[in-house]
């Protein structure tokens, strides 16, 4: 495994375009995050909200496209490779050299809070649910949401045979993941359930507990500060389950996000090994 990741490792910083998007992409997240989104982030729930949507899919788009070519656009290669080595050095190399990608990547996307707070000067969470830096705690939801997203990019990287239907496919993921995130639609029935199916629902719900999304005051109880207490309950937004700010309910996500990255590892494999079979016969 270890000549393997030393060979992937070669290869991908020897495609110095790839590289550099694969880093520009977080940094644009971050200036989208600070100057369009951070300018009432962590003062009212909706604009929090909204800011927080946007770091999750981000992260998400940014894991998903990572690798979501990665096995496919060296298929000739891929088949060679597995000739000499085992299917689980293969898809363990890949995936640990994913792995040091998506820290990169995290650290930077995380590095908007700072920046919000700096610019705007607005307090952050005081700790974390978890951890006593609320900013690490944000690292570890962003880096647990890519790093899911990321081995699903795998996982259809193994599953495809051409490059043009990972193409295909990627933005369709993409929509569903927007869609079935619970944030834009009330859902019930079978589309709750099939959301529970989404990186991008329990990555809300981790980046938005951390927020403390349900102890902000939305922007109606904001602009109407002056009016009597009876009348500004009704203009209070109600706490969100999704968001609670539990450090069981942050830990239930966190597991949640990595048994999914899990799980896509595994079914990349499973793949690979029908390559390699493939190449035998």
């Amino acid at each position: 495994m270890l000549n393997q990741l030393n060979l992937y490792t070669h290869m991908w910083f020897g495609r110095k375009k790839t590289v550099l998007l694969s880093l520009l992409f977080p940094v644009a997240t971050m200036a989208v995050v600070v100057w369009i989104a951070g300018k009432n982030m962590f003062v009212n729930f909706e604009d929090t909200k909204s800011a927080s949507f946007i770091i999750v899919c981000a992260a998400i788009w940014c894991g998903l496209f990572n690798s979501i070519q990665t096995i496919v656009s060296d298929r000739h290669d891929t088949v060679l490779d597995l000739r000499s080595t085992n299917a689980f050095c293969y898809t363990g190399a890949r995936a640990i050299l994913q792995t040091g990608l998506v820290l990169v990547q995290s650290l930077i996307i995380t590095l908007s809070y700072t920046l919000v707070k700096l610019n705007y000067g607005h307090d952050l969470p005081k700790s974390g649910i978890i951890f006593g830096s609320v900013w690490f705690e944000f690292f570890v939801s962003i880096f647990l949401i890519m790093w899911s997203s990321d081995m699903m990019g795998l996982m259809v990287s193994g599953l495809v045979k051409d490059k043009s239907a990972a193409n295909t496919l990627a933005p369709y993921i993409l929509i569903f993941e927007l869609i079935f995130s619970g944030l834009f639609f009330d859902m019930s029935g079978l589309a709750d359930k099939f959301s529970y199916l989404m990186i991008s629902r329990w990555g809300m719900q981790a980046v938005g507990s951390t927020s403390r999304l349900n102890s902000l005051e939305s922007k109606l109880q904001l602009e109407h500060s002056h009016l009597l207490p009876e009348v500004i309950k009704l203009v209070k937004h109600k706490p969100e389950a999704a968001y609670k700010a539990t450090a069981a309910h942050l830990q239930q996500t966190w597991l949640i996000l990595f048994a999914f990255g899990l799980a896509f590892f595994l079914v990349t494999l499973l793949l690979v090994s029908r390559i390699k079979k493939a190449a035998k016969a």
